[in-house]
């Protein structure tokens, strides 16, 4: 597996302004293990360079900042996820859904690492972000228990929406972000709720090469969408108690240091694990093949000047207003959206180092409506919607105003 690289910002300049480059921490696979070493990533240096006033740089640094010194990884989400794909037949559904794009998920796996960060795919750059906050998530949530269980059904129904309506890559990053959640909760510390060195260590010291849960068959946990939430937590529940009981059992090998019995404990949690995500897999698949009779599509384009240095490697986003709807488009700017209610919807299209730009389009049933929107111009800035002119909205059961505001989009 190739080095995982967590980017960071450094500020470089003059007491007016300033140059913000990429450095890195880079993840070095070693003895079975992880661990964090610091390697500059040079080859950003002078890519990502962008001029920020001080009142702009400062909160985002400190933000970066405690967003890294509060991450602790699960080392072989991808080790797992692989495990889980590999269990899954040729003709399952979710590689009818994704095709090749199903390999990526074990990358796409460390997504909510990467909260409040950058994240690297290939020759583009996105937010973490746009697959981490959505209106029925709008702050990032602890990774252990108990608030990891606050992200089981939004994200379950969000990495759904995304296979039914979005392209596959799009749907397989959200997926990614669910998969992570899922995959976090098997770890033991997190299932116990442990944190500091203890933790690292109990959920590091594992021989990741030898996750493989052949020939596991994978379940369905319902065939209805509220069934399939309803046995996907009940099957994360008996896995929090599996990973907690191998907690238990590898407090002493841990603080007296004794990894050779810790690591095959630690492989059994990551076994279970495995074995939940390839269920997890399944179902999402299955379920997304629900044939969706007398909806629209919406396909088009985002034509923008590109910006300097590696902000044209960041694509634009579209939301579609007061909807659940939203999606990225790809490093050509291209988009689509199936299987969305007839309406007249409100759209809005944003990249960074361009302006945000509002339309109306109408989608009637059973066509395809092709459009195409040019952003204007706007300063160099890595900030998105820097106007703060949208804002998320969601329909108010009681009370007099007929939507509440969450914060703005970045």
């Amino acid at each position: 597996m190739s080095d995982h690289a967590l980017p960071i910002w450094m500020r470089i300049g003059s007491h007016e302004d300033f140059n913000f480059y990429f450095v890195g921490l880079c993840r070095k696979r070693q003895a079975g293990s992880w661990r964090w070493t610091e390697k500059p990533i040079l080859r950003y240096a002078q890519a990502m360079s962008v001029r920020l006033p001080g009142e702009v740089w400062l909160p985002i640094l400190a933000a970066l900042l405690i967003s890294i010194g509060s991450s602790r990884a699960w080392g072989p989400h991808p080790e797992i996820t692989k495990a889980a794909l590999g269990v899954l037949t040729t003709n399952d559904a979710l590689f009818r859904q994704l095709g090749p794009i199903a390999v990526k998920l074990t990358n796409y796996a460390w997504m909510a690492d990467y909260r409040k960060l950058p994240f690297e795919d290939g020759a583009e750059l996105f937010y973490a972000d746009d697959y981490l906050l959505f209106p029925e998530v709008t702050t990032h949530l602890d990774h252990i228990l108990p608030e990891v269980k606050q992200t089981y059904r939004p994200y379950f129904k969000r990495a759904l929406q995304a296979l039914r309506t979005e392209n596959p890559v799009n749907a397989a990053r959200w997926i990614g972000s669910l998969l992570h959640f899922a995959e976090d909760t098997g770890s033991p510390p997190h299932a116990a709720q442990l944190r500091g060195d203890v933790h690292t260590k109990m959920e590091n010291w594992v021989d990741a090469e030898r996750i493989a849960i052949a020939p596991y068959s994978a379940a369905l946990f319902g065939r209805t969408d509220e069934d399939a939430l309803n046995g996907f937590n009940k099957r994360m529940d008996e896995l929090i108690e599996f990973s907690k009981s191998r907690a238990r059992r590898l407090q002493v090998p841990v603080a007296i240091g004794d990894r050779t019995t810790a690591k095959p404990i630690v492989l059994e949690s990551a076994l279970e694990t495995s074995r939940v995500t390839a269920d997890l897999l399944h179902t999402l698949g299955w379920l997304a093949q629900t044939n969706f009779s007398g909806n629209a599509s919406l396909r088009g384009r985002i034509l923008s000047q590109p910006g300097p240095g590696a902000l044209e490697r960041f694509p634009a986003k579209i939301v579609l207003h007061r909807t659940a709807f939203s999606t990225l488009t790809d490093t050509e700017g291209r988009f689509e959206f199936r299987n969305l209610p007839p309406a007249t919807y409100s759209l809005s299209a944003f990249r960074p180092g361009s302006s945000l730009i509002t339309t109306s389009v109408v989608l009637v049933a059973n066509q395809t409506v092709a459009l195409n929107v040019a952003l204007p111009r706007s300063e160099p800035n890595l900030i998105r919607n820097g106007d703060f002119k949208l804002e998320w909205a969601t329909m108010q059961c009681r009370g007099t105003r007929p939507f509440q505001k969450f914060k703005p989009e970045h």
